[in-house]
């Protein structure tokens, strides 16, 4: 199958109001417990729990561990690499020079190579990971019903979308960055409401202001909900990649412990080659389950605002067992 699951790409009208609940919450006075909600995947269909989405997002990476973290660390490692050449380059360019008898315009030149190298390092991994998020979302959209997703399937039905995420991705960036250069709070109110364009750009299959307006409509009346579940996402991530890169810093410690004075650009080579260990092994972990908490929290949106999670057990209800032969 190329398409997502039913439902993700057929919002109701602007004006239909949510459907109502299928059990009444009282019958005879007396208070009615409705049956536990399905949970064909990795979430129940019902409105989550901030600690459910959590969750959920280490049951999609326990269920799909090949393509969630075998495909990030082939990405992940790719731009770092490619970062690190270009970064290394210069750095040993800079550590070359004397002191002593190098001219302030040869320092310059080379201080402007580093912080240029740095930047086209930095837009490689950024344009990375938006690529591989993007993969990402359509692995996780299977999975709340319990499917699997080949790396080939994935890529078919991001490919349309790819250079319209690229460009949602960039406007988000530039929006919010200038919100922040202006004043802090715009830009970080910015940034959380266009939190979930890149799932409704992929999922819904809209144009670029179309998915920004989807994420501004779904995170509208719950920011504050919005914003907890990103600042949690970044803490931990940050948290989880601030541990890893622990043991890698040793890396720039033993070259400076064993390397002499002349032997500076080899220190800095060590030091920048350990860093790039860690940000590989931590940009590993954390990218699949910052895209599945982004991709489960547009989902509990939809289904508190628009009742999707009705239509999702209809279609897990509809789908072929597993051990059918029609399945």
């Amino acid at each position: 199958m190329n398409y997502p699951p039913p439902g993700y790409s057929q919002p109701p009208p602007p004006h239909q109001p949510p459907p109502p609940p299928p059990y009444p919450p009282q019958y005879g006075g007396y208070a009615y417990a409705p049956p536990a909600a399905p949970k064909p995947g990795v979430i129940p269909l019902r409105p989550l729990a901030v600690g459910e989405i959590l969750d959920g997002a280490i049951q999609c990476v326990r269920a799909n561990p090949k393509i969630m973290l075998g495909l990030s660390a082939v990405v992940v490692t790719i731009s770092q690499l490619i970062s690190f050449g270009l970064t290394a380059a210069f750095a040993q360019n800079l550590n070359s020079l004397d002191v002593e008898t190098a001219s302030p315009e040869d320092v310059l030149g080379s201080l402007g190579g580093l912080v240029g190298a740095s930047l086209i390092g930095t837009l490689i991994t950024a344009l990375a990971q938006v690529i591989l998020a993007g993969v990402l979302t359509v692995v996780v959209s299977r999975a709340v019903l319990g499917n699997t997703t080949t790396l080939s399937e994935a890529w078919t039905q991001l490919r349309p979308r790819l250079l319209s995420l690229v460009a949602v991705s960039l406007l988000v960036f530039v929006l919010s960055f200038l919100g922040l250069f202006l004043c802090l709070l715009p830009g970080v109110f910015l940034y959380v409401m266009w939190w979930l364009a890149g799932p409704a750009l992929i999922l819904e299959r809209g144009g670029v202001t179309t998915s920004m307006r989807r994420s501004w409509t779904l995170v509208r009346g719950s920011w504050w909900r919005t914003f907890l579940i990103v600042v949690l996402t970044v803490v931990l991530t940050a948290v989880i990649a601030g541990i890893v890169a622990v043991p890698f810093g040793f890396i720039g410690g033993f070259g400076q412990f064993t390397g002499s004075g002349t032997e500076i650009g080899t220190i800095s080579t060590l030091s920048l080659f350990g860093s790039t260990l860690g940000a590989i092994v931590g940009g590993t972990l954390t990218a699949p389950f910052t895209a599945a908490v982004t991709v489960l929290l547009y989902i509990d949106r939809r289904m508190r605002l628009e009742g999707l999670d009705l239509e999702l057990a209809r279609a897990a209800a509809a789908q072929p067992v597993p051990d059918s032969p029609t399945a």
